[in-house]
């Protein structure tokens, strides 16, 4: 699956393990919203999905490939946790259609796109130690 290209708009590889071979346009919110985001081609991203969750919903799946890049890309862009997770959202409904799965799915992501930036920020207001300091 390495050389193929995925639903038109994806390849296997990068450093992060997927980028995209073309441009990608998204309507946010609804189709002809008149707020359109693009995803430039080549742009890597991951399908994270926490390990203990790899039963349920592996990290390949290629239905959610196009959640993942917006996903991404959004929070790259430093757009909020809670409008990108309900992007991905909407892009798991355009991909998949089951909407009891991708809902629980969006709650998923939700949950572990805010806490990672919690811990984030969190962690960036502990102060350093420096060298010299005692404990």
């Amino acid at each position: 699956m390495s050389g193929d290209i995925i639903n038109g708009l994806f390849k296997k590889g990068g450093s992060r393990g997927y980028y995209t071979v073309k441009a990608i346009n998204w309507d946010v919110g609804k189709k002809g919203s008149g707020f359109t985001i693009t995803v430039p081609k080549g742009r890597e991203f991951e399908s994270s999905v926490p390990r203990f969750l790899h039963w349920v919903l592996s990290p390949d799946n290629l239905r959610y490939l196009l959640s993942a890049v917006i996903h991404d890309f959004l929070l790259e862009e430093n757009y909020r946790a809670f409008f990108a997770a309900g992007e991905w959202y909407d892009a798991a409904l355009k991909s998949d259609g089951k909407q009891y799965f991708t809902f629980t799915a969006a709650l998923a992501v939700t949950t572990f796109t805010v806490m990672g930036r919690m811990n984030k920020k969190i962690r960036s207001m502990i102060p350093k130690r420096g060298g010299n300091e005692r404990r």
